[in-house]
């Protein structure tokens, strides 16, 4: 993984946000369409649907986690991190 200069001291979940946001800003500024891509990579490529998670969650405990937090409530942070740097512009 090609890891930016920047990223040094940034925590995880930042540079998780660092990711989408990079990838929003190649793809016109669309922060929603950046989170809704990077959870059905991970859907697809993990078998697991993060949504229905998420409100299954939410169902039980009252509140909705953000899909950072939830990566790093399901200590799965770096496998979301290596996913979402992988991710490029589409045409």
């Amino acid at each position: 993984m090609n890891i930016p200069e920047h990223w040094k001291n940034l925590s995880p979940r930042q540079q998780l946000r660092d990711a989408v946001q990079t990838y929003a800003r190649l793809n016109g500024g669309d922060m929603k369409a950046a989170w809704f891509k990077l959870e059905r990579l991970y859907s697809r490529r993990y078998g697991i649907d993060l949504t229905a998670e998420r409100k299954r969650y939410a169902a039980k405990h009252g509140t909705l986690p953000t899909i950072p937090l939830w990566f790093e409530m399901q200590g799965i942070m770096e496998r979301a991190l290596a996913l979402a740097t992988t991710m490029r512009p589409s045409c």
